[in-house]
């Protein structure tokens, strides 16, 4: 089915995507007067207003829509974020923030909306890729012969790029040596 279905109509407003799209003279999409996601941040939003002339092709005059607050994307390290002048622009604009640290910090939302108050998303994508060398070692052989706080310690390096701090590497040592008495527990009941 093509546009030909709408022969013979002076003008067909269609509606679901977001941004104006001309299909004909005589039909078009209008587009959303709002925002409705980060995706959006760079659309022009408008309204079409139309005047309809028997014989004639429609005129459209778009008239642009006022935006209370202007969608940005931001991304970067979050005491970058919090500090760099450069930012002082999106205090007044809905924000979707990416955080690139290598580990979420602490509060990060709330500490956003300090100097943010419109931040509306948090996404948290660390700028750290680990390695996919091509003679990288399976599971069982990283394995071999290491305990399991070695392992879980591995784990936190291998997704972050960093070691565990003192306090998680404790926290680890907690939680495998609750394991083990667990497993002991099991053992004698």
């Amino acid at each position: 089915m093509g546009a030909d279905v709408f022969d013979g109509i002076d003008y067909v407003a269609l509606g679901h995507l977001h941004g104006p799209q001309r299909v004909t003279d005589r039909i078009h999409y209008s587009g959303s007067p709002l925002a409705y996601s980060f995706s959006e941040a760079r659309h022009t939003k408008s309204i079409a207003l139309v005047d309809l002339t028997p014989n004639a092709v429609p005129a459209l005059t778009c008239q642009s829509c006022p935006v209370p607050l202007r969608l940005e994307r931001v991304s970067g390290f979050m005491e970058d974020l919090l500090t760099n002048p450069d930012h002082e622009p999106l205090k007044d604009a809905w924000l979707e923030v990416t955080l690139t640290d290598t580990a979420l910090p602490f509060e990060a939302m709330a500490r956003l909306r300090r100097r943010f108050p419109h931040t509306a998303s948090l996404k948290h994508k660390p700028a750290f890729i680990p390695s996919q060398a091509t003679n990288t070692p399976t599971y069982s052989q990283r394995i071999r012969g290491r305990g399991d706080l070695d392992i879980a310690g591995d784990f936190i390096s291998s997704m972050r790029g960093t070691d565990p701090t003192p306090d998680e590497h404790a926290l680890l040592q907690q939680a495998v040596e609750a394991s083990r008495l667990n497993e002991q527990q099991k053992e004698t009941v």
